[in-house]
């Protein structure tokens, strides 16, 4: 690793060798000029969002994020900025794809506060993002609704969470049989635009033990452009509790969606 040294008033990094990189930029609303400055605004394609700026939580415009590939691809799927002299961040200039906005933080507090313990990963990855349409045409939620749809043994919970044996095995109460489930868009908002919520549930090598439980996952798109990656360890007793976690994961994005956000004043009057 190169020696730096940091420059807090040029916002730079100089090396050894005299390269200079530019550090990350933490956001502050308060320099904005336009938009409401309790907020943060982050775009995923064309489509715009909110979220009430927490000082307590820094968020930074990052350079090294350009030499991603996957944000590359889809930063350039996102319109020129209103102003692009604005900081990024602004209602002007929104953040430009990566991850949502402190929607991490949030879902490990809506996890304990509905299921009543801490969310537990299991080494799965469980991110929220700005994706490539692109993406579209291999959703694993479409291939978690094939499993469903093939399913041998199929119930409805009282939660109406639906719920699929994929795998060997008839006892519905043996959870070393592989199952998916479907949570219907109905529970989950009254935005219509969204579609019906797959997931599977497994064994893993760990599964099973006491205190481990077994392992949830899916992904899930909003908006065409917002993905939603989970994957964590839930018990049985737990499987109705999955309607409102969903749900306030989904009500996250669709809160701080913008539909009448105009990217030029070109598109005013659309």
């Amino acid at each position: 690793m190169m020696p730096w040294d940091v420059s807090a008033a040029s916002g730079q990094a100089v090396a050894e060798d005299g390269r200079t990189t530019e550090l990350p930029v933490p956001l502050a609303p308060a320099r904005c000029k336009s938009g409401d400055k309790r907020f943060i605004y982050w775009a995923a394609g064309d489509q715009v969002f909110r979220f009430r700026f927490d000082p307590k939580i820094p968020l930074h415009v990052s350079q090294e994020r350009e030499q991603w590939p996957a944000w590359v691809a889809t930063n350039k799927e996102i319109p020129p900025a209103r102003d692009p002299k604005e900081p990024e961040g602004c209602y002007d200039n929104p953040l430009r794809a990566g991850n949502v906005p402190y929607m991490k933080g949030f879902s490990e507090i809506h996890f304990k506060k509905v299921i009543g313990r801490k969310l537990d990963s299991g080494g799965g990855m469980t991110r929220y993002y700005a994706e490539e349409r692109r993406r579209q045409a291999f959703p694993r939620n479409l291939s978690d609704k094939k499993l469903l749809e093939r399913g041998h043994d199929c119930w409805v919970r009282n939660s109406g969470v639906q719920e699929c044996l994929i795998s060997k095995g008839n006892d519905r109460d043996d959870y070393s049989i592989s199952r998916a489930m479907k949570i219907d868009k109905s529970m989950l908002s009254k935005q219509r635009e969204i579609d019906d919520l797959y997931l599977t549930m497994y064994q893993d090598a760990a599964a099973g033990r006491h205190g481990n439980g077994y392992v949830i996952e899916n992904e899930y798109s909003l908006f065409a452009y917002v993905r939603l990656t989970s994957s964590f360890r839930l018990f049985p007793e737990e499987i109705d509790l999955l309607v409102p976690f969903y749900r306030g994961l989904v009500g996250y994005i669709i809160d701080a969606h913008l539909p009448h956000y105009k990217w030029s004043d070109a598109d005013k009057g659309k």
